[in-house]
């Protein structure tokens, strides 16, 4: 009898282990292009398309149940490394990963939810521009684009469902 409750114990153990969600990290890269769109005018008469750092993930669902819902859906962030949020405070002039940044996310898409066995893609994009004085506003210069270029993968993404953060990945490490 022992045994058997023993045995009943385990059982429950490695069940309850194996719906902790189980993503993976299939792939990872970082773009910089110029919009195809005029976005901003900023001065009379003067428009440009500005460049867009578009960060693109796949991940991969290898658990067994479902991650997120149509509700609460997989959400993914970037957490810059010190050295990339201090060359775009530098540069641009603002930290572009922050609060202020997040209203130049140009889009942002993603599945909301992924199933056992299932890849998703997920996108961030950045509206890269540099502030002047008075408010105006510039495109990045091609020197800051191959900084960051150079550096736009020392970030973390993290990925949350239902507001609990259940993977982490370095950016660095899927070089």
């Amino acid at each position: 009898m022992r045994r058997f409750v023993c045995l009943v114990v385990v059982v429950f153990i490695l069940s309850a282990c194996s719906n902790q969600p189980n993503i993976e990290l299939v792939e990872a890269t970082v773009d910089i292009s110029e919009t195809t769109t005029v976005g901003y005018f900023p001065n009379e008469g003067e428009s440009f398309n500005p460049n867009i750092l578009s960060y693109k993930f796949v991940l991969a669902n290898r658990g067994n149940e479902s991650i997120g819902s149509i509700k609460e859906g997989i959400e993914v962030t970037l957490q810059p490394s010190d050295k990339l949020q201090r060359l775009s405070e530098e540069i641009l002039g603002f930290n572009l990963f922050d609060d202020q940044g997040k209203n130049l996310i140009a889009a942002k898409t993603g599945e909301p939810i992924l199933l056992p066995n299932q890849k998703g893609e997920f996108i961030l994009d950045f509206i890269l521009i540099e502030l002047i004085s008075n408010h105006e506003i510039k495109n990045a210069s091609p020197e800051f684009l191959k900084v960051l270029r150079k550096n736009a993968l020392d970030a973390t993404i993290v990925v949350s469902s239902k507001g609990n953060e259940v993977a982490r990945f370095k950016l660095s490490d899927q070089q």
